[in-house]
């Protein structure tokens, strides 16, 4: 009897077994599966492998069919597997022209962040009576490179709408520095065009006049005698603030290229990377702390020493010296911190669309394709350069930079425009 019980219940497991046996083979297949896919997901995709060596035997085998390849450097990098792709004399120090202008601006977003303002103020001390201020107005300055004259009437207004009709002491202009621009030592004598910076950038007399007359258009009397130079007394009251957010800036200086928002963006550098230097530094002081900074940023952030020379921020020297590479790890700094890499997004221009790039591939595949900061200079010889990113063919982000020199524009367009079609075949 227990031999047929015990025989019984063998005959129940081994049914159960015989039941529950593929499922359980299913379960062990699933996890092998699984575990070989993640050890497949930790290696290349082979697919990926195939088009990195078509992408560099194409542009190494232009590059070779280019008389002018001795003046060229290149350098590509898989932003999105984090690897390079192809260099040609990346490391080859050259002229930069306005590709300047992203090492500087990455370099400003590393300092200031997207959330630094430009604040002008005006301040008042006294009292009001009968419309007439028996006291001080003051406006203190910023470096802000978009404020100029006509922004004036912001802060007249915000003294009318006080009541004040007269001043019956000072209009004080407080600077936050003393000179005005002058060219870098390798400029050309046409590169500072005074009147196309801001209002605050401009000599002295210029500002005062230009109050003067933002108060008479305004009706507020006051004696012309009394517009000065001048500093914000202890006590006096804050009325009004305007603040520019430095993207802006950074902005214009990225998608229009302009050399004079970039100049701002480098004083901007020279007094917040020193801020416990004296309250009103010469202006020489201000532009070359800011040129020792962006030395730092790229000593220090960028892992990158002995090979590059700057000096200025917008790349009008023609003595600067930066590599492929440097520019390609500027990219990928940018890349790898959001807030920098989505102003980068906004404001770098697109090929054959808009800003500096606007004119250039409107008729290639590439139109449209590639976002990226240009640099041209003609002197002493011909300078162009192309740095920004792209995606390639198996939908990667690329970042690339093309440092073409001593040729003529003419020919390094083209250039620019090919292997930008090989990167996005």
């Amino acid at each position: 009897m227990v031999y047929f019980c015990v025989r019984l219940n063998a005959q129940k497991m081994f049914h159960r077994l015989f039941l529950y046996l593929p499922a359980l083979l299913l379960l062990l297949a699933s996890c092998s599966s699984g575990k070989n896919q993640h050890n497949h997901s930790k290696q290349q995709n082979p697919a990926d492998t195939v088009m990195d060596e078509a992408l560099r035997r194409q542009l190494a085998d232009y590059i070779k069919q280019k008389p002018q390849a001795d003046h060229l450097g290149l350098y590509v990098y898989d932003l999105t597997a984090d690897k390079p792709v192809f260099g040609y004399r990346e490391q080859a120090p050259m002229p930069p022209a306005s590709c300047m202008k992203l090492i500087s601006g990455v370099a400003a977003m590393h300092l200031l962040t997207d959330k630094y303002f430009y604040r002008t103020t005006l301040y008042t001390k006294g009292r009001i009576l009968n419309g007439v201020l028996q006291g001080d107005v003051v406006l203190q300055g910023s470096l802000d490179p978009q404020l100029y004259a006509p922004d004036l009437a912001m802060f007249t207004n915000a003294l009318k709408r006080r009541g004040i009709q007269e001043v019956e002491g000072n209009v004080f202009f407080a600077p936050v520095h003393d000179e005005v621009p002058t060219p870098e030592q390798h400029w050309g004598p046409g590169d500072v065009v005074l009147p196309q910076y801001g209002l605050f950038y401009q000599p002295r007399p210029t500002i005062l006049r230009a109050l003067r007359n933002a108060l008479q258009r305004a009706g507020i009397k006051v004696d012309a005698a009394r517009v000065g130079i001048g500093t914000v007394p202890h006590g006096a009251r804050r009325i009004f603030r305007f603040s520019r957010q430095m993207g802006l800036v950074l902005g214009r200086a990225w998608h229009n290229s302009s050399n004079t928002q970039s100049n701002g963006l480098l004083y901007t550098l020279g007094l917040e990377s020193a801020p416990s230097a004296s309250a009103n530094p010469d202006r020489h002081d201000l532009r070359q702390r800011g040129v020792d900074y962006i030395h730092r940023f790229v000593r220090e952030q960028l892992d990158s020493t002995g090979t590059n020379t700057i000096h200025d921020a917008c790349g009008l020297c023609s003595e600067n010296r930066v590599t492929a590479e440097l520019l390609v790890k500027t990219l990928r700094y940018a890349y790898q911190r959001p807030q920098i890499f989505r102003m980068m997004r906004a404001h770098l221009p697109i090929a054959g669309t808009n800003g500096s790039f606007r004119h250039m591939m409107e008729r290639s595949t590439a139109r449209g394709k590639i976002q990226a900061k240009t640099g041209t200079l003609t002197r002493p010889y011909g300078i162009s350069t192309l740095s920004g990113f792209c995606r390639g063919r198996n939908g990667h982000l690329l970042a690339f930079a093309i440092l073409n020199s001593q040729m003529s524009i003419l020919d390094a367009h083209p250039i620019q425009q090919r292997l930008c079609e090989i990167m996005i075949q």
